[in-house]
């Protein structure tokens, strides 16, 4: 049975800025519109995904109105792409040029610049939990549920499908699932060669498997077991393979040694996401379901807490919490048009969407 940790950790993605409110955009995904009203101020949608571009300026975000690019100093919608509707799920490359997003039934690649989709991907899974771009856009690593799904001995729900895509192509070249773990979080090296992913060890038991694995050999190069499961990540010079659930584990990719490990780390909680320098997390804690919570920033080498932000701040509507690439910023979105961005310092909030759109 999954809990509310995995729903809370579904999808996770980079984030950061400044809301976005305003409008005088032009649309480039088809041809120049007149100013636009920004959805989120006429319905109630949730803000699923979004991603900090990493010149730091735009902020780019993924909800039931599609994808909106946004100004970061002035919030002003630069462009929005409605040619992908009910978008939940990005990534955008490393170089901040293109965007792979899911919509339409399926996943496009977008050239954010311009607006324009470059690449479809027809879906062959039902739901998708997580995705990875190689850096030179060309691979995309999807995890998800749809396939199989009769044969996994995995709990339901579970992610048990790991395609890989060719974007140029449009079509999977490689099943990469692995029937008696599932994908719960996944990564892909920058040159696409080397797929993470981390899933079960044995569905009757408690332990949890971090797999790293060379798709074009067809082999795996580690297997590393955990006590519990969260997200998966290389080191920024991709030497290391990390893993953070309730504990921490670091792992040396050429000799498979453990270099750092911290057990039972958090309380009642569970971890969001990396920092970009890989050094901190953060939780989203409570007391017991339903109650208040609150943010927790974790230093990953002492285990110990450097922040921790005010009981009931943010709300319980909170799905996913991220730092900015500068990690002076945290951005929180979740259900209820719920997007805000607080300063770590001070543990203040910057701005919340809701209330410059008047909702609130």
């Amino acid at each position: 049975m999954i809990s509310t940790r995995f729903l809370l950790l579904a999808s996770l993605v980079l984030v950061g800025g400044i809301a976005c409110t305003g409008s005088n955009a032009q649309n480039k995904a088809g041809r120049d519109t007149d100013p636009v009203v920004h959805p989120w101020s006429e319905n109630d949608t949730p803000v699923w995904d979004m991603a900090f571009l990493p010149d730091g300026k735009q902020l780019l975000s993924a909800s039931d109105n599609g994808l909106i690019l946004c100004d970061v100093k002035t919030g002003r919608i630069i462009r929005s792409m409605f040619n992908s509707p009910t978008s939940d799920k990005l990534v955008v490359s490393d170089d901040g040029k293109y965007v792979l997003a899911t919509g339409g039934g399926g996943i496009g690649l977008w050239e954010i610049s311009t607006g324009e989709q470059i690449s479809f991907l027809r879906n062959q899974q039902n739901t998708i939990h997580a995705m990875a771009l190689s850096a030179n856009k060309r691979l995309a690593l999807v995890a998800g549920n749809g396939r199989h799904e009769d044969h996994f001995p995995v709990p339901t729900g579970f992610p048990h499908n790991l395609d890989l895509w060719d974007t140029e192509k449009q079509e999977v070249i490689q099943d990469l699932s692995v029937r008696k773990y599932g994908a719960y979080s996944i990564a892909l090296s920058r040159d696409g060669k080397l797929v993470l992913s981390t899933g079960f060890s044995d569905p009757q038991s408690k332990m949890y498997i971090v797999r790293l694995s060379d798709w074009q050999k067809e082999e795996t190069v580690r297997e590393f077991k955990v006590k519990d499961f969260g997200e998966v990540s290389f080191s920024r010079d991709e030497k290391l393979v990390y893993s953070v659930g309730n504990s921490f584990t670091a792992w040396d990719i050429e000799t498979g040694a453990l270099i750092h490990s911290l057990q039972n780390l958090g309380r009642k909680g569970w971890p969001i996401a990396f920092s970009p320098d890989k050094r901190y997390y953060i939780t989203r804690e409570f007391e017991a379901e339903g109650s208040p919570s609150w943010v927790t920033i974790w230093d990953l080498h002492t285990g110990k807490v450097v922040k921790e932000f005010e009981k009931g701040k943010p709300d319980r509507n909170v799905s996913k919490i991220i730092f900015s690439p500068n990690q002076k910023l945290i951005a929180l979105a979740g259900e209820h048009q719920l997007l805000q961005v607080w300063n770590v310092e001070s543990a203040k909030m910057v701005w919340d969407l809701r209330v410059l759109n008047g909702t609130r």
